[in-house]
């Protein structure tokens, strides 16, 4: 950060670029001092949040206000040489940020890491920790409940999943609110809980689910809508093997519901759900209830593909991002799913 005369000169500010319009911009600590979230957002009015990727979720969420939104309990500092996201009110291609000498602390000790942590589980009473493998990558997926909290996605309460484009993932798990994907969800109850997988190629699949050890999430089990399947998640902490999968929505809940077999048939159920094929098709399945129209539309609005027949499958094109699937049921509600495909 020294000028071109070798010496420096505060404060510092640095132009951060995105190839897009956005909301979110990635920022790095060029200091060998850690810096004052607090004092780093009072130099930048117009950052709104700080967010911390630690390469499966965010996991440190801070406001303008200094208010800590999700788990990361004392965090208050980023380290030396690491990086950090910043989000804004308004979209935009460019963003400043300044530094100040203010804002550049020392952080001795035990309690100042030089990453981010995750909150071990005993801190957390009302917590289930997923994590979804495959080959040796993981991807790490946080559900809490919090009497406080609300059903729907609320921003600052819940952290939407972070995925790098140019570097994408070889998995990625999430959960779902109003359609929106989170590695972090927080609700004041729930009966059902959708879950959601993103695979850069299919692959085979377990899903490790370690939960908190206070009664919350007694009777809770994990529903496969497309076997039938159920598991109990009644154990301290389980491991399930899903298969072989590609990137899919609506096939996998976690569900509020004592069995007393690890593995039940359920043929009652009526799901819809659908998931990637090759390169740029999507597979759209109901369990027992009969389609009569399926749409698939761009994230921008524009039509994709389109089918208009008595069916429980069907075959449609996806375009390159983001795809909403709205599925047509006679006399029911229309179902609309989202599905990522890069």
């Amino acid at each position: 950060y020294e000028n071109n005369s070798q010496s420096v000169s505060f404060p510092i500010s640095v132009t951060l670029t995105n190839k897009t319009a956005g909301t979110y911009f990635l920022v790095g600590n060029m200091f060998m001092s850690h810096i004052d979230i607090s004092e780093f957002m009072k130099e930048n009015p117009g950052v709104k949040s700080v967010q911390v990727y630690d390469g499966n979720s965010s996991n440190s969420t801070i406001k303008a206000d200094g208010q800590l939104l999700s788990n990361g309990a004392g965090y208050t500092r980023i380290a030396p040489m690491q990086s950090f996201f910043i989000t804004t009110e308004s979209p935009s291609a460019s963003q400043s940020v300044r530094f100040t000498e203010a804002m550049l602390v020392s952080a001795p000790g035990a309690e100042n890491k030089l990453k981010s942590t995750v909150v071990p589980a005993h801190s957390d009473p009302a917590s289930l920790y997923l994590t979804a493998s495959a080959g040796q990558a993981e991807s790490n997926a946080l559900i809490r409940w919090n009497p406080m909290a609300d059903k729907k996605y609320v921003a600052g309460e819940d952290a939407g999943i972070l995925i790098d484009n140019e570097v994408r993932p070889s998995v990625a798990l999430f959960s779902i609110a109003d359609e929106k994907a989170l590695d972090i969800q927080q609700l004041d109850d729930a009966a059902e809980i959708q879950l959601g997988f993103y695979l850069r190629t299919p692959a085979d699949v377990s899903l490790s689910v370690r939960k908190t050890e206070n009664g919350e999430w007694t009777g809770w089990n994990l529903f496969d809508a497309e076997k039938g399947l159920q598991y109990s998640l009644d154990t301290p902490e389980t491991t399930i093997v899903l298969g072989n999968l590609s990137t899919n929505v609506g096939r996998f809940y976690l569900r509020k519901e004592t069995m007393t077999n690890n593995e039940n048939g359920i043929s009652d159920e009526n799901r819809i759900f659908c998931y990637k094929e090759g390169t740029d098709e999507v597979v759209v399945r109901a369990t027992s209830a009969t389609m009569t129209r399926c749409e698939v539309y761009h994230v921008s609005g524009r039509l994709v593909d389109s089918v208009s027949y008595p069916a429980t499958e069907y075959r449609l094109r996806l375009s390159p991002g983001i795809n909403l699937i709205k599925v047509y049921i006679e006399g029911k509600v229309p179902r609309v799913l989202k599905l990522s495909n890069y």
